[in-house]
């Protein structure tokens, strides 16, 4: 053929559905005596498909597992009988399922006919194996019987060198060790959406991150060989323990990176008593003053799209934002003005109190 195949881009491809081959010089009679006396081997090398393979380029490479069951096609419809129209059709196995993998892989029969694997490459790792191939005879809504296969696709796990590298300290004592380096492989295509997550050694989904900070790509970073990312206190854990960092690639939509678990132990930072975050949860509707403390907060790599504007939410009441405090929340009866949370004393508390009500609140 005159133009490059785009699927022998691809690590496999399948190739099925109705694709006419049909069954040459054998005659009618000759094709259904050999299927009712299931000599089905016969018609194999009548077969256009298999002849065809040493001839068309675009079948180059193209497995397909043995056909132990008769062919697919003509049949009166509602019934498993052979066209019985003027036409008489022959039979023939027009129904097919396809395989290849990247490499050429040689054509013909195997050693095990019931179970056929092939590899991409001698060193690559990534394998297909046909469990089973079958029509359904019971089906009689057309006047083909459908055809079925099962595979177990396995992809290499390992690669010799990742994708990104990422060094980081054994331990971090104090809020200014947190910092960490990476590098990317050659000709690795990273993105501003890319981030460092810090998580528990154990944990389950990429989501499942304690902090993480973005691992942006300015443009005065392009011929740089390592970045330095910084985690900020609010990025990091409350307690001690294992951790591990791990690179989340936007445009594999998965972790490329991954450093061995190292400790965290950080000093208290706030002395025993003292109130957290959670003081600017409220639900109040009446019409006192409530003083709100006000939060900065870094968004979500889950939310990418306009990084400024959109929010993140730990809890369903932390609200988090990428620079600036969050917008005061509006609420019925309710007025809210920047402050301290812990400004209100038990007296103005108790004239607030009063005020409601005299007003019959």
């Amino acid at each position: 053929m005159g133009y490059r195949n785009p699927g022998m881009l691809l690590s496999v491809v399948f190739w099925f559905g109705d694709l006419n081959f049909r069954i040459d010089e054998l005659e009618i009679p000759a094709v259904k005596a050999a299927i009712d006396n299931n000599k089905l081997t016969m018609l194999w090398e009548k077969d256009q498909l298999n002849m065809a393979k040493d001839s068309e380029s675009v079948l180059e490479g193209f497995l397909e597992g043995p056909l132990k069951f008769p062919p697919t096609y003509k049949f009166d419809v509602g019934t498993d009988t052979y066209d019985t129209s003027g036409k008489k059709r022959k039979p023939a196995w027009t129904d097919r399922i396809l395989w290849r993998l990247r490499a050429t892989v040689p054509s013909g029969p195997t050693p095990n006919a019931g179970k056929r694997g092939s590899i991409l490459g001698p060193s690559s790792g990534t394998k297909v194996t046909q469990h089973f191939y079958r029509s359904h005879m019971e089906y009689m809504v057309s006047d083909h019987k459908p055809v079925s296969s099962i595979f177990t696709l396995q992809f290499p796990y390992k690669v010799d060198m990742p994708l990104v590298t990422i060094m980081v300290e054994d331990e971090w004592n104090s809020i200014a060790d947190a910092t960490c380096t990476f590098k990317a492989a050659p000709n690795f295509a990273r993105s501003s959406w890319d981030w460092i997550g810090l998580y528990k050694v154990g944990f389950k989904h990429h989501k499942d991150y304690v902090g993480y900070v973005w691992a942006k790509q300015e443009e005065a970073d392009y011929h740089r060989v390592e970045h330095e990312v910084t985690f900020t206190e609010e990025e990091l854990p409350k307690g001690s323990g294992d951790f591990i960092l791990c690179y989340y690639s936007n445009n594999t939509s998965t972790l490329v990176g991954v450093t061995e678990p190292f400790q965290i132990q950080l000093p208290t930072s706030s002395p025993a008593g003292s109130p957290s975050d959670d003081s600017s949860d409220f639900t109040s509707e009446d019409d006192s003053v409530v003083g709100m403390k006000t939060m900065s907060r870094s968004p979500s790599p889950r939310k990418k799209k306009h990084r400024a504007q959109h929010s993140h939410s730990r809890s369903p009441s932390h609200s988090r934002s990428r620079s600036g405090s969050p917008a005061l929340p509006k609420m019925k009866g309710l007025k809210l003005q920047p402050g301290s949370a812990h400004n209100t004393t038990d007296g103005e508390k108790e004239k607030a109190s009063s005020e409601a009500g005299d007003r019959g609140l």
